[in-house]
């Protein structure tokens, strides 16, 4: 009777250390394929930094002044107030951050078209499979890369770049190289700044998560041509509609799930912030700091429309498919 009943919890003493185990071994198996990524797709790191360096080489060789006019008359050369100083900073901030972020969606974009394709390409297929690594865990160390190691990865580089830059042109400034206080430092303002721009980061890839998906499965169904495939359907599809129908919903739809998410974080663009710049003659430097959108956008419109969590189901159905598709998939 005791043998039976020490035996419970002897097990249970083995199966905790078990589990933990196991877990840290899952881990650093997600680890290792995530860095296998960028072991055989470079340019997910190469192409941001080398767009960073090219922006930080750019600054070193600006120069130029500002001309005021007042009146019609040019009053020349000018120093910058504090307030517009500081409003130039932030906006160069997310000139960085923005510039930055077109590379990335190139990058990613043909990754993610290319990923599970490749694979099945060059035959490297057979080794990873005969692996103990589940179709699963692969497929989820490819959308940890796209949806998460590199946009944080490149809003932290963006972070890094503007601190750079705005070295380069307040030296620029002090040598007269370029207008008299150009550059105003705020610590607690750059951080609100990078604090929307990451709000930004997240919300874009959960908004955008179905076009993942949708590469993703373009990825492991073409047999050739995978990039031509996922530009061609979103191209050709509407193209068809409009031939045949004479209606244009697919092509609504695209513009829509493209850029939809930040008409609703603007609020269909009804913003104090912006109604005030244009009734001040939509000048630029007359423009507060970026980070007092902070109070004005939408994020829980945002975070809670409902096309977003569509687009979420949407996404997981069509990455379960790709998931499943690839363990079958071989090209054999």
């Amino acid at each position: 009777m005791s043998a039976n009943m020490t035996t419970p919890v002897g097990t249970a003493s083995l199966a905790a250390p078990a589990s933990d185990a196991a877990r840290s071994g899952l881990q650093q198996t997600l680890v290792t394929l995530v860095r296998r990524e960028f072991w055989e797709h470079r340019a997910l790191w190469i192409a941001p930094l080398a767009t960073a360096v090219l922006l930080v080489v750019f600054a070193l060789f600006a120069h130029g002044h500002t001309h005021i006019v007042v009146n019609g008359g040019d009053v020349g050369d000018q120093p910058f107030s504090a307030r517009q100083a500081l409003a130039f900073s932030t906006i160069a901030q997310a000139v960085v951050w923005i510039a930055l972020n077109v590379v990335m969606v190139f990058v990613l974009s043909f990754y993610l078209v290319d990923c599970l394709y490749a694979e099945r390409r060059d035959r490297s297929i057979y080794f990873w499979k005969s692996l103990p690594v589940s179709d699963g865990l692969t497929v989820a160390s490819k959308l940890l890369v796209a949806m998460v190691v590199v946009p944080l990865g490149v809003w932290a580089l963006a972070a890094v770049t503007h601190v750079a830059i705005s070295m380069v042109f307040a030296a620029h400034s002090a040598f007269g190289q370029l207008p008299q206080h150009l550059v105003a430092w705020n610590t607690l303002t750059w951080l609100r700044v990078e604090f929307l721009l990451l709000i930004g980061v997240i919300l874009g890839a959960l908004w955008y998560a179905p076009i993942t998906g949708f590469f993703l499965l373009v990825s492991v169904l073409a047999r050739r041509n995978a990039v031509m495939w996922a530009l061609g359907i979103p191209v050709l599809v509407p193209l068809l509609e409009r031939i045949v129908f004479g209606s244009h919903y697919i092509f609504t739809f695209i513009l829509y799930r493209s850029a939809g998410i930040w008409d609703i974080l603007a609020n269909h663009g009804d913003l104090k912030f912006i109604s005030d710049r244009a009734a001040e003659g939509n000048s630029h430097f007359n423009m507060p700091p970026l980070d007092a959108l902070l109070g004005e956008l939408h994020f829980r419109a945002a975070f809670l429309a409902p096309d977003l969590w569509l687009g979420l189901i949407a996404a997981a159905a069509m990455i379960y498919a790709a998931t499943r598709i690839r363990r079958y998939r071989d090209d054999t």
